[in-house]
């Protein structure tokens, strides 16, 4: 989990900016959806579980099915073969850390809005690794190949004077949090939920090794250039209710939790998962450029343009009616 906030402006290709003209007026109120619909259906790419990462991501995208726009979600594997359903066409918006996908494919695609802000915890079983140097040649357990924990790695290794052994891809922070405590891994990256969820569950077994802070985007949404024209009626919408759901977790904590309970938008989240989210909404964080934020987006940059594929595979489409109905998520996670 990380710190939320949800910016006005565009990152385009190395950085340029780019004006969508999109404006946050009318954002609605707290408890009830704006005014009219938009002007097309939006497909979503999750490489990714419904979990408490994307909790608020989806009572967002509920608010916007209330307002005639019907939301497609396009569940994938893993966050890469959900950047390359974007540049596709077998989706209209992604979610996720597409840096190097944007320079590297030389695909029209811009970010529109950052949703979350790096924010990871290592974890270690603190009899094994008491320290970064015992990891020194040894497994440490990441979301997968060019996601920002695995830069996190990356830059801990060149800090810290070490090197892994592998660094293994567990897809989900609540996956890698259960293997933690069942001893298949024995030192991963974390978000807060599921940092204080281990912790909490096995009290005195885990601490937290030195982990490198940056204000680089972990989470943005992104789409093509041509969609965005195409279609900002529909993203003034989605945005919209985005700002309006992170509005009302600054305003009252207990939202996110209350709103995802009741909208069934996350049948598979743990409730002390979806309790222990709302704590970090407290502030948003300011824009920060540092060298740390530099650092991650070249590792991410480096990694995904040498392993982003052409091609598709077998996806799951599902609207965000039947989310309400507790149908059943994909095995993998973030």
């Amino acid at each position: 989990m990380r710190e939320w906030s949800c910016h006005e402006e565009s990152v385009g290709t190395r950085g340029d900016t780019l004006a969508l003209g999109l404006a946050f007026a009318a954002c609605g109120g707290d408890d009830d959806s704006g005014g009219g619909g938009g002007d097309g259906n939006i497909r979503v790419a999750l490489g990714d579980i419904e979990s408490v990462e994307t909790l608020a991501l989806f009572i967002a995208l509920e608010r916007v099915r209330k307002r005639g726009i019907e939301v497609e979600l396009v569940e994938l594997a893993d966050e890469d073969l959900a950047n390359q359903a974007v540049v596709g066409g077998q989706a209209d918006v992604g979610l996720g850390a597409p840096y190097g996908l944007i320079e590297g494919s030389g695909a029209p695609l811009r970010i529109f809005c950052q949703l979350q802000r790096l924010r990871f915890f290592s974890v270690a079983d603190k009899a094994a690794h008491p320290d970064w140097q015992s990891l020194d040649g040894e497994t440490f357990t990441v979301h997968s190949r060019g996601s920002t924990t695995e830069a996190l790695a990356h830059i801990i290794e060149d800090e810290e004077g070490i090197e892994f052994g592998k660094i293994s891809f567990v897809p989900g922070a609540e996956v890698r949090a259960t293997a933690l405590l069942r001893g298949n891994v024995k030192a991963a990256m974390l978000d807060i939920p599921n940092k204080n969820y281990v912790t909490a569950e096995s009290p005195g077994t885990f601490h937290l090794l030195p982990t490198p802070e940056t204000g680089a985007s972990d989470e943005v949404l992104f789409a093509n250039t041509d969609w965005l024209k195409q279609n900002e009626k529909s993203v003034q919408v989605l945005l919209e209710e985005i700002l309006t759901v992170w509005r009302s977790m600054v305003k009252n904590l207990s939202t996110c939790s209350k709103s995802g309970s009741g909208s069934g938008c996350c049948p598979t989240c743990r409730p002390s998962s979806r309790r222990s989210c709302c704590p970090t909404t407290s502030r948003l964080p300011r824009r920060v450029s540092s060298p740390r934020t530099a650092a991650v987006r070249r590792r991410r940059r480096r990694t995904s343009s040498s392993t982003a594929r052409p091609g598709s595979s077998r996806v799951t489409r599902r609207s965000s009616r039947s989310r309400t109905s507790g149908a059943s998520t994909s095995s993998s996670a973030r």
